[in-house]
């Protein structure tokens, strides 16, 4: 729900990028004193996303300055919210 969050937050013009990057939705989701425990589980999870969901895709973008993956959510919301 963060990456489709953040797609419906930037269609409304309050997020500056179609992406989020995939650290941010981690550091998001788990508190940093959990990191390192988690630190498979996550990878784990990274995994699952880019192997079974189809409407997130994993790209490489420079923010900031910096190289870093991003997950960018590609179903549009008007497709996602008939859906419920």
């Amino acid at each position: 729900a963060v990456v489709q969050d953040h797609y419906k937050e930037w269609e409304r013009n309050l997020e500056r990028y179609p992406y989020v990057g995939i650290f941010h939705v981690r550091d998001s989701l788990i508190p940093p004193q959990s990191r390192k425990k988690m630190k498979r589980v996550w990878e784990r999870a990274v995994d699952f996303l880019a192997s079974n969901e189809s409407r997130i895709q994993t790209e490489s973008h420079r923010v900031a300055g910096e190289d870093m993956l991003v997950w960018r959510w590609t179903q549009p919301s008007y497709l996602s919210d008939s859906e419920h």
